[in-house]
């Protein structure tokens, strides 16, 4: 079994998702400016059609900008403390493959290891609450042992 540095996995989580916040803010300023209409000039229906296009991309994109500020609040909140159970914070081995119990992510390098961030409410991470090492859970007609739990 590897030895994990649980506050550097938390910082990488907290850099992963300052960048998406980065990202969403720049996507975001740039729909937005996108949907602004010049009252000044006259427009046609093809640019009041993007101008609304545009303006509805700006508020999912918002709407991604808050998700993400709220998992940064999330792993603000969330103790990285080692533990032998699963549960927000956990570094847990299931299937071959490492996932950080906290929020959604990408695929991650985090040392030797990949790991694939998972939301606390993720079905998954339901079903596992509270196991430990050699446990077994049977989601949707799959079975998951785990086999770590950092």
């Amino acid at each position: 079994m590897s030895v994990f540095d649980k506050r550097a996995l938390r910082e990488t989580l907290l850099s992963l998702e300052a960048m998406s916040i980065s990202d969403a803010q720049q996507a975001y300023d740039t729909f937005l400016s996108g949907a602004m209409l010049d009252r000044s000039e006259t427009f046609d229906s093809d640019g009041r059609a993007q101008s609304v296009v545009s303006s509805n991309l700006a508020s999912q994109l918002e709407n991604q900008l808050h998700e993400h500020e709220h998992h940064e609040e999330l792993l603000q909140s969330i103790s990285f403390e080692p533990t032998d159970t699963v549960g927000p914070g956990a570094l847990v081995k299931v299937n071959g493959r490492y996932v950080a119990v906290a929020v959604p992510t990408p695929t991650f390098r985090f040392g030797d290891v990949e790991v694939l961030g998972i939301s606390c409410d993720a079905p998954l991470c339901k079903a596992m609450k509270g196991m430990q090492v050699g446990d077994e859970v049977d989601l949707d007609g799959r079975a998951f042992t785990i086999e770590e739990v950092h």
